[in-house]
């Protein structure tokens, strides 16, 4: 998960203060990035979170599977384990001898047993601790790969088997997706309806039999590396089997469109459940999370429920003995006026230092060096979405263009959305990958653009007016020649970096344009419109498929995808740039399936703005004739296209001959649609 920057954790507390009404009343808001050790945390307490109570949905038990992993050793069995390096220092945050920094761990993770280092700190031990530790001591110091994968086969369960699945007794449509919906096409509204449908496969629940509980005198049965919640949530799938923090907020918020509001109210219980327990929220569910947190979220995911009328009544006071804000006793002041009195010095100071008057955009601040960077993200939003403007912006819709120009870019050079970063590093957190919440916060930074600086249209691109001249000199750090390049998706060939997906006015795949529509409003509306379609494809493409109105491409389509026909579409944790057919990769982890904050997103988009989406469309699989060398044509669920082109050429109107898959690979061994 993305560390946080510092002045993404001073938005994150300015908006959370600013967004709940004054019954609620935190007494600190401090935090820490997700790779360093959290010792200060959002808030010090929370007092009462109340509102009307709301209709509530009831989930039940079943009977559902989970599956786990063997060990798999890549290497000889027989042959012994390099030599080791000196084991770290133990870490006070994480004593464990099975799951944290020690012997054992080290010894099992060079084994390289399974794919994932994360899968086997997952499984819960056979035996106690001590027994457990016995049996790894018996190896001896030259044990071979083999007899380390007996030792993890006989002493470990399989992980995620603390937690169990739970049935979704919730026969109710959501509003939104009514026939008389706002999504007017029926595609969109169907397909939304397919995404709500998998939120029954990611509810969890703490399974009380399997837990590794202390007895009276101070053992326990097991060692496990959970942290046991109380309540009900949603996991983001994959690997990522257990409650996550800022997950949960587009979790929550796709959740609330699915009106499954008792799921709602249980994920935030387990938060402040943990603010009691540790002081602050850990980046996820397990033992090692506890040195950092994620973003700030919190408060913001409190808020919105409270503006569904949703009940989230509680009173709590977490552990933490933060003293960094002053306390209205301390100070004389009331509660709400310390808080407004501390977000407006947050704000100063997130204008002081991360706005870049000559650039029109926001920056992390470097505290080691006490300067600016240079460097641009999708972070350049998050002062936007938490409605902090700079004062020239407010003043001139020029100014504002420019900050958003960027967005034009993404739009008019590529087939996909805003990507982490313009640079191609195979990390993940870099191009060519694209995260649902990157596309929440540049959308509701849209939407938050003052109406004063949203009077004009979107400007009319040509090869005198580009989407790159209408971004602010080094705004990006890169020059055009510098940016990914956009490919064929037919035949993977470069297309030569202009403004090749802008036809007729407007952006391929970015939906209709609206009458008097401005240019924050075109740009949201051209953005949602290519998250729901880039999602929608990477899902058709691995067998997605919907009963009456969309049929499952064959299997030689799927074929080239990887895919087959038993497979019914993968919801993925992060997208592609230039390939809306394909998941994101790179980085430390092949990429997940689920996936929590990409339904979240899909279902939150296809509420607010349902009117705007137009029907999903999907580049062509490239596939040739099994008798022949040739390629005649490529389809689609609703469209031909030419075999040399992209570019749609017709509707598809009679019985469709399938061809069989050949897949081309780029230089970097990723596959060519």
């Amino acid at each position: 998960m993305m560390a946080a920057s510092k002045w993404i954790v001073l938005c994150g507390v300015l908006q959370g203060v600013w967004a709940l009404p004054q019954a609620v009343s935190p007494s600190s808001s401090t935090s820490t990035s997700a790779s360093t050790t959290t010792s200060a945390q959002i808030i010090s307490s929370v007092e009462s979170i109340v509102s009307s109570v709301a209709t509530v949905t009831v989930t039940s038990v079943s009977s559902q599977s989970v599956t786990t992993a063997v060990p798999s050793p890549t290497g000889d069995p027989n042959a012994s384990l390099p030599s080791q390096a000196p084991l770290p220092p133990k870490q006070s945050w994480c004593p464990s001898e099975i799951f944290c920094a020690g012997a054992l761990l080290q010894t099992v993770e060079l084994a390289h047993l399974y794919p994932d280092s994360k899968t086997f700190v997952d499984k819960p031990t056979v035996f106690t601790s001590n027994v457990t530790l016995e049996n790894f001591n018996a190896l001896g110091s030259n044990a071979t790969i083999g007899a380390i994968s007996q030792f993890v086969q006989t002493n470990f369960k399989g992980e995620g088997q603390e937690l169990k699945p739970l049935a979704l007794n919730d026969t109710n449509t959501p509003a939104f997706l009514e026939q008389n919906s706002t999504i007017p096409d029926p595609l969109a509204r169907a397909w939304a309806g397919v995404v709500d449908s998998y939120w029954k496969d990611l509810i969890r629940d703490t399974d009380e039999t399997t837990l590794c509980t202390r007895t009276a005198n101070g053992t326990a049965p097991c060692e496990s590396s959970l942290i046991p919640l109380n309540h009900t949530f949603v996991v983001p799938g994959g690997r990522f089997r257990e409650q996550y923090y800022w997950d949960s907020f587009w979790i929550v918020e796709g959740l609330l469109k699915s009106e499954l509001y008792d799921i709602v109210n249980s994920t935030l219980q387990n938060f402040m459940d943990e603010l009691e327990q540790f002081g602050f929220i850990p980046n996820g569910g397990r033992i090692y999370y506890l040195n950092r947190s994620q973003p700030p979220l919190f408060i913001h995911v409190t808020s919105l429920p409270i503006a569904t009328g949703s009940d989230i009544t509680r009173t709590f006071t977490p552990t933490s003995t933060d003293t960094a804000v002053p306390s209205p006793t301390s100070t004389g002041g009331s509660k709400p006026d310390l808080y407004r009195q501390s977000a407006a010095q947050l704000k100063a100071a997130i204008l002081d230092l991360m706005w870049d008057s000559s650039k029109l955009s926001f920056y992390d601040f470097n505290i080691t060096s006490n300067s600016r960077s240079g460097f641009y993200s999708a972070a350049a939003f998050y002062p936007a979405w938490n409605d902090i403007w700079p004062d020239e912006v407010l003043v001139d819709e020029q100014k504002a263009i420019g900050m958003f120009a960027s967005v034009g870019v993404v739009l008019a050079k590529y087939n996909g959305t805003f990507p982490a970063t313009f640079l191609t590093t195979g990390m993940q957190w870099d191009a060519p990958n694209t995260w649902p919440p990157h596309q929440y916060i540049v959308l509701q930074a849209l939407s938050n653009v003052p109406s004063n600086v949203s009077t004009q249209p979107y400007p009319q691109l040509s090869s005198n007016t580009t989407s790159f001249s209408l971004v602010p000199p080094y705004q990006l750090g890169l020059e055009e020649s510098q940016l990914p390049v956009q490919t064929d998706a037919a035949t993977g060939t470069s297309l030569g970096g202009g403004d090749v997906n802008y036809v007729n006015g407007t952006w391929t795949d970015g939906g209709v344009p609206v009458a008097n529509e401005k240019w924050n409003e075109a740009l949201r509306r051209g953005l949602v419109n290519r998250y729901f379609t880039s999602v929608f494809c990477s899902w058709y493409s691995t067998g997605g498929s919907i009963p009456g109105l969309l049929p499952q491409l064959s299997a030689e389509e799927l074929n080239a995808t990887h895919s087959n026909p038993s497979s019914t579409g993968h919801m993925y944790e992060k997208l592609n740039l230039l390939d809306i057919d394909a998941a994101g990769s790179g980085g430390e982890y092949t990429v997940q399936a689920g996936f929590g904050w990409t339904n979240g997103v899909v279902l939150w988009a296809a509420a607010e703005f349902g009117p705007v989406l137009a029907e999903p469309k999907c580049p062509a699989i490239q596939i040739t004739p099994s008798t022949s060398s040739s390629v005649s044509s490529f389809f689609t669920p609703k469209a031909f296209y030419n075999a040399n082109s992209a570019n749609r050429i017709g509707t598809a109107t009679g019985p469709t001959t399938f061809y069989k898959a050949k897949r081309a690979t780029r230089p970097d061994g990723s596959y060519i649609l």
